[in-house]
């Protein structure tokens, strides 16, 4: 059966990756040419009794249609914002990185001049300036586009954001906002400090960006060697990272005699909670859904299987 789940995910991986890189007027094409072939699929007997190549392909088809509902619904409606000028009252959802002439954050728009709206944009504030992550601000905002598409947008699509915006800030309300994230938030920014209190300089820096996935705090020096040395994918928080924390934990509660599925709860739970920690990353939501997935089988008394 797992091998049916692997077509599924592999084929409609591939296909979501290969539709970054296609003009959106060209996809609708593609999908109905694939949609064609899946249908002369069923019906040729050698196709279809292999399984491997309808189902390959019918995810295929379904990988289209979902990137095309996506698109339509919530990123050109967004994407649309571009060029235009508008009062917003907005919360910002980490604590910022401050770049050479600003700070940016990401942030929650919840109003745009007097209208109810939702939808996240990377914010860039004059660096003098500190929000308050989860607590209403209001100013004038100007939007652009962070990227025609995927590829473009240096992995802010992957994040949820598909518009950025430049803020003049006009006031704070100090009203808060009631999420579970903001202490998770607040956890972060705590060990960052610590780290880099404990351990000041690069070595700070560098601890940061894999412990959080922060390369905020790196030196300049230190990004430029990893990126020449072609190694910066280690300081991206992502299976290694879980495999290493869960192991560590299974470990001790192995030699704790602790049952196997408190264990597994703990693990889960942890999990979960360095996904916040790393700011549900792409590389990182991936890996910890497949650990927990993988821990959740010691909840029914089975054996998790990694491949």
């Amino acid at each position: 059966m797992k091998r049916v789940f692997t077509c599924i995910g592999f084929s409609m991986a591939t296909t979501l990756f290969a539709l970054c890189f296609i003009k959106y007027e060209y996809i609708f094409l593609l999908t109905v040419g694939l949609a064609v072939i899946f249908i002369a699929s069923l019906i040729m007997p050698n196709f279809r009794q292999a399984v491997v190549v309808p189902l390959s392909l019918a995810s295929a088809v379904f990988a289209c249609l979902l990137f095309v509902a996506t698109t339509q619904t919530t990123v050109e409606p967004v994407r649309s914002l571009e060029n235009q000028t508008a009062e917003c009252e907005f919360y910002v959802i980490d604590n910022g990185t401050v770049g050479d002439r600003s700070k940016t954050y990401s942030a929650k728009i919840v109003k745009m001049d007097g209208k109810d709206v939702n939808f996240k944009s990377a914010l860039y504030l004059d660096k003098k300036v500190n929000l308050r992550p989860y607590t209403i601000a209001k100013g004038k905002l100007k939007f652009y586009s962070v990227g025609k598409d995927g590829f473009s947008s240096y992995g802010k699509y992957a994040d949820g954001i598909y518009i950025s915006a430049k803020c003049n800030l006009s006031e704070c309300f100090g009203k808060r906002v009631n999420s579970p994230m903001k202490y998770v938030v607040a956890l972060r920014q705590n060990i960052k400090d610590k780290l880099s209190y404990l351990m000041s300089g690069k070595e700070g820096g560098l601890s940061v960006a894999l412990i959080t996935g922060d390369k905020s705090y790196l030196d300049r020096d230190v990004k430029t060697a990893f990126m020449y040395s072609g190694t910066s994918h280690i300081m991206a928080v992502s299976g290694l990272h879980l495999s290493v924390i869960i192991g560590a934990l299974l470990f001790i509660f192995k030699k704790l005699k602790i049952s196997h599925k408190i264990s597994s709860l703990v693990c889960i739970a942890s999990v979960i909670l360095y996904m916040g920690l790393a700011g549900f990353s792409g590389s990182v939501t991936r890996a910890g859904i497949m650990l927990v997935v993988m821990l959740s089988a010691g909840l029914f008394s089975m054996r998790g299987d990694s491949l």
